[in-house]
């Protein structure tokens, strides 16, 4: 009958990444990188100097250092890097 028609190879509205909708995004309340740090990742998308969007999780706390960007890699799918400021 009707059912889910998903396709496979849409784009995460959240991260950008091809494979899954935002619902089963594996980003969506991600653990806080920092041990010990109850927190959950929140996605910010900044536009950079040279126009290209630059896409990062920072902790919903606003005194854990713990940040994490997201990069594009040469296959086009996205990387982190973990930093801890």
């Amino acid at each position: 009958m009707g059912g889910c028609k998903c396709n496979l190879w849409a784009e995460c509205q959240l991260c950008g990444c091809e494979g899954h909708t935002a619902y089963g995004c594996p980003l969506l309340y991600a653990q806080c990188i920092i041990p010990g740090c109850q927190g959950i990742m929140k996605l910010y998308t900044e536009i950079g100097d040279d126009k290209q969007e630059v896409k990062y999780l920072i902790c919903q706390y606003d005194l854990c250092p713990g940040q994490v960007f997201l990069k594009r890699s040469s296959n086009g799918e996205e990387d982190l890097d973990e930093t801890e400021d």
